[in-house]
């Protein structure tokens, strides 16, 4: 019973350092569209973040 407490806790651990490296990257992508968004005059015009957010696999859940 042990082995399976000790596993199963090794497991959580493991999901857990990996949500937070997701977590991680995901404002780390976040920042960089910031960045990209300020350098550009016409980023936040609606059609250029439709097609921002279409282009780029990581913001098209937003489009729904």
């Amino acid at each position: 019973m042990e082995y399976i407490k000790d596993q199963y806790s090794m497991y959580n651990s493991f999901n857990e350092a990996v949500e937070a490296r997701s977590l991680v990257r995901m404002v780390e992508k976040v920042q960089q569209t910031a960045r990209n968004f300020k350098a550009d005059d016409q980023a936040l015009e609606k059609e250029h973040l439709k097609q921002y957010a279409e282009g780029t696999k990581t913001y098209r859940g937003l489009l729904y």
